[in-house]
């Protein structure tokens, strides 16, 4: 039918008259993911510096949410595998914490917990690469990193979030009982 050479002649058009093309895409492998296409498409543009209008704000949360666990909750997990004598010892166990927040819901759940304002400012991957070359990540090291933030992004934990018993521990609990402990510490 030619559905895709007519969106890349008309985004080639969109391109040539001054605009901005923003892409995402649909994978039948890629399992259920809400607002995948969505969601590529604004992360690019994210990476640019180009940041979304208001008007998509309701749709933050499903964006750019990340997944994040306790290590507690990675050691009960290992724990309870461990001593299942019926666990043959090799399996996808997806483990996630219960929310899933976007950098600034992060941000502000610290921001609250610690008593001071904590702000999330997106770094390129070009500029997070150099920050890690700096600080003497071998070449290979960098590349694994960058891959792998590249990755998240592209939402490669999504299906099995869709799968995963979520665990006890949120993340404003972690911050309350790990980080502003080590942070207090710190400061003292």
């Amino acid at each position: 039918i030619g559905k895709s050479r007519l969106v890349r002649e008309f985004a080639g058009w969109v391109r040539g008259a001054g605009g901005t093309v923003l892409s995402g895409r649909c994978s039948p492998t890629a399992g259920d993911v809400p607002f995948r296409p969505l969601r590529e498409a604004l992360l690019a543009a994210a990476r640019v510096g180009r940041a979304p209008s208001s008007r998509l704000s309701a749709f933050r949360p499903i964006l750019g949410s990340l997944a994040s666990i306790a290590t507690r909750d990675i050691a009960s997990t290992a724990t309870s595998l461990l001593t299942d004598l019926s666990w043959t010892g090799q399996e996808n166990l997806p483990v996630f914490g219960p929310d899933r927040l976007t950098p600034d819901g992060m941000a502000e759940v610290i921001s609250r917990e610690l008593g001071h304002p904590v702000a999330y400012h997106r770094m390129s991957m070009d500029d997070f690469a150099s920050l890690l070359r700096a600080r003497g990540a071998s070449d290979q090291a960098v590349k694994d990193r960058t891959q792998m933030f590249t990755a998240q992004d592209h939402g490669i934990y999504d299906a099995d979030w869709a799968t995963a018993k979520p665990t006890s521990t949120d993340f404003r609990t972690w911050c309350r009982e790990v980080l502003k402990p080590a942070a207090d510490a710190h400061t003292s």
